[in-house]
């Protein structure tokens, strides 16, 4: 009986480190995602000061991550949603106006 319950949590603190594991390394990370972010932004030649609003949300599911950003120089209802894709290394950028994407108009657009 108690090698079954040694057995038992065993596996079980087994099975918690490598889901610790999977959710803080697989999906990329952070300083990643930021350097990414950041070499995106002089690309399009927006300065970090006239960044109004910066939220970072992890992606479990793609793996990766997305950056909800406002500007002081754009309507207060466009917001710029940067997707970091951490298995190309890459950033989508899509825009929109409240909630509805647009392709153009905005000050900053997505670089090709």
């Amino acid at each position: 009986m108690r090698k079954i319950w040694f057995f038992s949590i065993l596996s079980l603190t087994i099975a918690v480190i490598i889901v610790c594991i999977y959710i803080y390394n697989i999906p990329g990370s952070m300083e990643e995602a930021e350097k990414a972010f950041d070499e995106y932004l002089i690309a399009q030649e927006v300065k970090k000061e006239n960044i109004a609003t910066k939220e970072i949300k992890k992606d479990y599911k793609i793996g990766g991550y997305y950056f909800d950003v406002t500007y002081k120089d754009e309507p207060p209802n466009y917001r710029y949603n940067y997707f970091y894709q951490a298995s190309s290394k890459r950033i989508v950028l899509l825009v929109f106006d409240g909630n509805r994407g647009i392709d153009e108009g905005m000050k900053y657009p997505p670089i090709k």
